[in-house]
């Protein structure tokens, strides 16, 4: 449904800008802080999939409505699937291009822990995408639980990013195309970019063609 009033509603107070993100993972909006959360968690306790009994996460209608894709058919459609991403970030530690592809999604240890994870809706968690918050919840075998939340998604306004996961971003993207040699140089010579002279300028150029 087409409504024009949100356009001029609080002019010049609301600024759409600051809705604008960096993503640091190759997938949906609302799916990045739970990326974050697993990997923290996965992280500070050294969990393994043999070790992980159940996951819960908490999450606002709209996420569940955009991303509570239990069963996603390819890898691609993992992209917004709050359960397989979740999945990706507690098995390998990292979220990356490779975990959307049909090869990772139908890997045996991926389809040990997907019906592991489940969502609940919380209808008091905020909608709005800058205060969106994720609640994580890995119970393990031992009977133990561990607990994360996200309060934002990384990349936003107020959670930036650090530069080590500004690279890792781009190593990711540009290793698609690039051997790991060149890649390193092209960010070498994107990071001095303003500083470039015209030699360095075409260097960038040819390696990127």
């Amino acid at each position: 449904k087409f409504e024009p009033a949100i356009i001029t509603a609080e002019w010049g107070k609301r600024w759409e800008l600051s809705q604008n993100m960096y993503k640091p993972y190759a997938c949906g909006l609302v799916v990045q802080g739970t990326i974050d959360g697993c990997i923290q968690l996965r992280n500070e306790h050294g969990l393994k999939p043999e070790m992980i009994e159940a996951v819960d996460l908490r999450v606002s209608p709209i996420v569940f409505e955009l991303t509570a894709k239990e069963n996603p058919q390819t890898g691609l459609e993992g992209k917004f699937s709050f359960q397989y991403a979740a999945a990706c970030a507690l098995l390998d530690g990292r979220v990356g291009i490779p975990s959307f592809h049909d090869d990772r999604r139908f890997a045996a240890d991926l389809e040990a822990l997907l019906p592991k994870i489940s969502i609940e809706v919380d209808a008091a968690l905020p909608t709005v995408f800058s205060r969106m918050q994720i609640s994580i919840e890995v119970t393990l075998a031992d009977g133990s639980v561990h607990r994360a939340t996200c309060t934002r998604p990384p990349g936003f306004w107020g959670a930036p990013i650090d530069l080590a996961q500004h690279r890792a971003k781009v190593a990711d993207c540009l290793a698609v195309r690039l051997d790991a040699a060149t890649a390193a140089r092209v960010t070498t010579l994107l990071e001095s970019l303003e500083t470039l002279d015209a030699g360095g300028v075409r260097e960038l150029s040819l390696l990127l063609n």
